[in-house]
């Protein structure tokens, strides 16, 4: 038989039971523990919206609706600004407009209206030198830019070359009548010849921008060398506009109808979102359900809206492209979900992810929080002194709101501007239907991939057929033609005036009297013409006058000072834009064009003086 082992006392089965039921205790606690602690507060609910309220006055609507977007996490309250400025416009109480700008700050055309309203220009100086910082204001700005630039360019060059034709149809005039004469030919049926071949252009389907080119390579061919190399890079100079640069225009011009409203993402993120931005976000990202700014402006959004489920299914496997700022921000917003939880461990995970890719303010003062959650007091001290090295403003307003909400716990970060920026300038189709549409206006209804090279081609054509037998007299003015004149032409005098200038030749005093006489009836005619052509289009005059440098520069000016107040009329205003839309441009077309027709007028003064 085996000897019986000794029995255990019953007091010490106890206090054995009493220490393992203790360690087990500590165990389950420390485990749950490391894996979720108290969840914070995420508000949740309909947003306010204070203008279809039944009762109460607006101010107070607005400031109630103001506490509830706060709580969502809202900074931005543009819309709420704007209810604001209406009942300022009607009530005229400027406190009004004061309040307007606490709401929206950071809104270019919300400090403007209250710049405007409070008789503040320097407020308003400010609010139009903010307005690249924002993405509706950047793509305003780049689109109205844009146009500035092509509008200014067509008109420029189309003054350019109409002067130029203007300057030479006399001599196509003179070399198409050899066709019917070989001495002394009528001059007008070449000229009616040379406006029915730019005439028949139109009619044969091609657009203006292909008229102004004919009519820059026939005045290619009459002109002087250095004035007809000065018109084809002109022309090269519009053609090129026309080429690949509109394209890219034509993306930011597309950018308030496109497929991919990133305008709408932009104010989910940055600012209060109209009615149906969220839609149109969502519906676009069903469309394009790997873009990564749609998904984090999304994933955002539902954040705000306390649906932290709808967040973290759109930020699972993640897709930033390589491009590791967005990879931060998915990474950081993760971690502020699962924070809001409770799941402590995981939201460090997340957020150490994020510092790795960005060491921003806001990863690190979202990590330092979760640090402190998890009692790890001396990380969460380095963390903290980390965030506010790199942001003591932001880091300073978050630490003074103390609360457990969500929303003023944890930071966001949201995508930089020139992440928007470069996603607007990706190709789409409304941006290439945009580029079609404006070259079938400007070079007609039916052209080839790269119909655009037509343009310095066709300057390049004229200076090749560009003739020397055929010049004008200093003196007259009148055509000299090899083919009129039996003996060889030399110089820049005609035969006529040379001969009723010459010394070796005796001529009647009364018939040089009234030739001369006649000389100065045309000089003064001319000068006339130049002087008005000046006072119509500052630099015409100097064009004309054979000074190409000021000249070109003057109606340059005058194109670009009208193109900023046309440009104006035909790029859509977003209301983040606002009236800076309108004031802006036409302040610049008045800062351009006043000083330089004050300038224009007092040369046509003078040259009108002389030709009295």
């Amino acid at each position: 038989m085996r000897p019986a082992l000794p029995r255990t006392p019953r007091r010490g089965r106890l206090v054995r039971l009493f220490c393992l039921a203790s360690l087990l205790a500590l165990g389950v606690g420390s485990a749950q523990a490391d894996t979720a602690t108290e969840a914070l507060e995420v508000p949740r609910g309909p947003l306010p919206q204070p203008e279809e309220s039944a009762s109460g006055p607006l101010a107070e609507r607005v400031r109630a609706a103001t506490e509830v977007m706060r709580l969502h996490g809202y900074t931005e309250l543009p819309v709420l600004a704007w209810s604001l400025l209406r009942a300022w416009r009607v009530s005229g109480d400027p406190a009004l407009a004061e309040q307007a700008l606490e709401l929206a700050p950071g809104s270019p055309s919300v400090a403007f209206e209250v710049g405007w309203a409070l008789r503040r220009p320097l407020s308003m100086l400010r609010a139009g030198f903010g307005l690249p910082a924002t993405f509706p204001g950047a793509v305003w700005l780049l689109t109205w830019l844009g146009a500035l630039v092509g509008i200014a360019s067509l008109l420029g060059a189309a003054c350019i070359c109409a002067l130029a034709f203007a300057r030479t149809v006399a001599l196509h005039g003179h070399a198409f009548g050899h066709l019917t004469a070989l001495r002394d030919p009528a001059a007008w049926p070449g000229v009616l010849l040379a406006i029915a071949m730019l005439s028949a252009l139109p009619v044969a389907g091609f657009g203006p921008a292909v008229v102004l080119a004919g009519a820059g390579m026939l005045a290619a061919m009459r002109l002087p060398l250095r004035e007809a190399v000065a018109l084809v890079g002109v022309l090269a100079a519009v053609g090129g506009l026309l080429g690949p640069p509109l394209e890219h225009w034509a993306r930011m011009a597309a950018l308030p109808g496109l497929e991919r409203p990133l305008l709408g993402a932009w104010r989910l993120e940055y600012g209060q979102p109209v009615s149906e931005d969220l839609e149109r976000v969502e519906s676009a990202r069903l469309r394009h359900p790997d873009d990564p700014v749609l998904r984090l402006a999304l994933a955002a959004a539902w954040k705000r809206a306390g649906d932290l489920d709808r967040a973290e299914g759109l930020l699972r496997n993640f897709r930033a492209g390589g491009a590791a700022p967005l990879a931060a921000r998915a990474a950081n917003l993760e971690g502020i979900v699962h924070l809001a939880r409770g799941e402590v461990p995981r939201a460090i995970r997340r957020f150490e992810r994020a510092r790795s890719s960005e060491e921003s303010a806001p990863v690190l003062f979202n990590l330092s929080q979760a640090h402190g959650r998890a009692l790890d007091l001396a990380s969460q001290r380095e963390l903290f002194a980390a965030a506010r090295s790199l942001d003591p403003e932001r880091v300073s307003r978050y630490t003074a709101y103390q609360g457990t909400n969500l929303h003023t716990y944890l930071m966001e970060n949201p995508i930089p501007l020139l992440t928007y920026l470069r996603a607007g300038f990706e190709p789409s189709v409304e941006a290439a239907q945009l580029a079609r549409a404006v070259r079938r206006v400007l070079l007609g209804a039916w052209y080839p991939e790269l119909a655009w090279a037509a343009l310095p081609g066709l300057g390049l054509l004229g200076l090749a057929l560009r003739r020397r037998g055929l010049t004008r007299c200093d003196r007259c003015m009148r055509p000299i033609c090899e083919r009129c004149v039996p003996e060889e032409v030399t110089g820049t005098t005609c035969l006529r005036c040379a001969r009723l200038f010459s010394a070796s030749r005796e001529l009647d005093a009364r018939m040089r009297k009234r030739e001369v006489q006649r000389d100065r009836r045309r000089q003064r005619r001319l000068a006339r013409a130049i002087g008005l052509a000046g006072a119509v289009v500052p630099g015409a005059g100097r064009a004309l006058e054979g000074h190409l440098a000021t000249g070109f520069l003057g109606i340059g000016l005058t194109g670009f000072g009208i193109a900023a107040y046309l440009a104006a009329l035909w790029v859509p205003v977003t209301p983040e834009v606002g009236r800076l839309g309108t004031v802006l441009p036409a302040t610049a077309a008045a800062a351009v064009l006043v000083p330089l027709y004050g300038w224009a007028w007092m040369l046509a003064a003078r040259r009108l003086r002389g030709a009295r």
